[in-house]
């Protein structure tokens, strides 16, 4: 029904989902421009890469943050943009070529030494191994959380079912509580458990292995659950939902 709880329903979705971000990237493109918003346009002139990020964010400005609004990871993503170059390789070309391995989607999640929840969005997420059951996890150096799965001995891997996009991206993007409107039960050394997942593995931090600007996360499972379902796609840098292939249909 078109009421009022529905109407603030969809509009808390949309808010959480995209209108923030908007929001937020329209107001500084709306007040003067700070010094290191100009190095990083001048540093477009230099590198592509930098300068298809920033148009990006016209197209989708949850691409921009933090670095558009953050000195600090202004400087990082300068950094990043010099060293793609470096490399050998046209990033965004090798990004999109990565994207064609398609995969499903999890939100990683752990508890800070002071007790609060945190949770980001993750694809890289794989099994290493039945006996003992190993899991692993790439988040990047620059994520905003590591210091806090650093400190944590335990973290748990919530795989999204196919109608929980908009967590996905309310993961992805920085934010003072990403855990607002999400149910969650609490796990092993309480790690939230995202509720509605069509999976969750409860995991023991096992070793970790620095490998180039990620961190490989390797953590033996002492919990899961299988609820099944429709689980999320991710490929070629949008959102899909499975399908039974054609030519094995019954």
């Amino acid at each position: 029904p078109f009421d009022q709880a529905w109407m603030r329903e969809t509009f808390d979705e949309f808010w959480r989902g995209w209108g923030q971000w908007s929001t937020g990237w329209t107001n500084s493109l709306l007040r003067p421009l700070r010094p290191f918003h100009f190095e990083l346009l001048s540093g477009a002139q230099e590198h592509p890469v930098l300068a298809s990020a920033i148009t990006n964010g016209f197209d989708d400005p949850r691409t921009v943050y933090p670095w558009w609004l953050d000195e600090e990871e202004a400087r990082g993503m300068l950094d990043w943009a010099s060293r793609q170059e470096r490399n050998g390789f046209d990033a965004r070309d090798f990004r999109s070529a990565l994207g064609q391995f398609a995969t499903g989607v999890t939100v990683v999640t752990t508890r800070s030494t002071d007790g609060a929840r945190v949770g980001m969005t993750a694809n890289s997420f794989t099994s290493v191994s039945m006996d003992p059951p190993l899991v692993l996890w790439c988040p990047s150096k620059r994520a905003p959380s590591l210091q806090d799965f650093e400190a944590s001995t335990h973290f748990a891997i919530n795989i999204l079912a196919s109608d929980q996009h908009l967590l996905s991206r309310q993961f992805a993007t920085p934010a003072e509580d990403k855990f607002a409107g999400v149910h969650c039960e609490e796990g092993v050394s309480g790690v939230p458990l995202i509720g509605g997942a069509v999976a969750t593995f409860q995991c023991r931090t096992v070793t970790r292995h620095d490998a180039g600007d990620h961190v490989v996360y390797i953590g033996q499972v002492e919990e899961y659950t299988n609820s099944g379902g429709e689980p999320l796609v991710f490929h070629a840098g949008t959102y899909h939902a499975t399908v039974h292939h054609p030519e094995l249909a019954r």
